[in-house]
């Protein structure tokens, strides 16, 4: 596993196991919106093996202080067969991206809401 490129807690499963697609790189976004919201990452241990265990099942917490929206999301782009993840066009029209109030509630304060409009 050591000859991967990539950081492990970022990794989707398929990854891990040394399959790349397109879809492993809305996992890793998947987990770049989980710190976002919550502050820590979704996959976290004491050793490698650990974090790919949690990763490979596909389990973590969701985050309690931010939308059902951005959970549901969150829920959809951490799925561990890579079939089931939305592609990003899907992920764009998500209806956490189409209400305002949540993104920038979830959101860290000072993203500008323009900056997700443009994301559309």
């Amino acid at each position: 596993m050591d000859e991967v490129a990539g950081t492990p807690y970022f990794m989707a499963p398929e990854v891990i196991d040394e399959h790349y697609e397109f879809k492993c790189d809305i996992w890793s976004l998947g987990v770049v919106l989980y710190m976002l919201v919550a502050g820590n990452l979704p996959f976290n241990g004491y050793s490698k093996p650990e974090v790919y265990g949690k990763i490979r099942k596909g389990f973590y917490r969701q985050p309690k202080h931010c939308s059902d929206s951005c959970r549901d999301l969150i829920s959809k782009m951490l799925k561990v067969d890579p079939k089931q993840r939305p592609e990003a066009a899907e992920c764009l029209k998500h209806k956490w991206f189409k209400e305002s109030n949540d993104v920038v509630g979830d959101l860290e304060e000072g993203v500008s809401l323009n900056i997700i409009n443009n994301l559309k």
